[in-house]
């Protein structure tokens, strides 16, 4: 009896452990708030966050991601990537321009109150904004996000 207590105990402290290492480096749910994304990614609603992919390589333009802000405590966010580190990013009348070159984008419509200065993309770093382009730009614009910020992409 003893030994197979020892026995489930040791299996229990297995699961947990596996529990906690794959929330940690793997894999995790994020429950969503706000509308930003839409219609791509609905408020809430639970996602799941390939946390590992972004060990392995670099995130891609297009990729919708979860990043953390650099305040104390930190804020989470859900965004899609439209500028890599290097490329010039600029909005002019509610179309993206990635280094002077029209980029559209099928997930969203133009606002054309949307106009963003043109800004080049820290070495490092993503260029980040929503896909719901009727929110006022100043209402979630959060420019670059530095790779150590970023939580994962979204596992659709």
């Amino acid at each position: 009896m003893r030994k197979g207590l020892r026995k489930k105990i040791l299996w229990f402290i297995l699961v947990i452990f596996l529990l906690l290492f794959t929330r940690k480096y793997l894999a995790q749910l994020f429950f969503v708030l706000g509308k930003s994304m839409e219609p791509t990614i609905k408020e809430r609603r639970i996602y799941l966050i390939n946390k590992a992919i972004y060990r392995f390589r670099l995130p891609k333009k297009g990729t919708v991601i979860v990043f953390r802000t650099t305040e104390e405590p930190p804020l989470y966010f859900t965004k899609r990537i439209v500028g890599l580190p290097g490329e010039i990013v600029e909005i002019k009348e509610g179309r993206l321009f990635i280094n002077g070159r029209y980029c559209p984008e099928p997930y969203t419509t133009i606002n054309q109150h949307w106009n963003l200065k043109r800004t080049e993309v820290k070495k490092n770093c993503f260029f980040v904004i929503g896909d719901n382009r009727l929110i006022d730009l100043s209402h979630h614009l959060h420019g670059q996000v530095a790779l150590r910020n970023i939580v994962g992409r979204i596992v659709k």
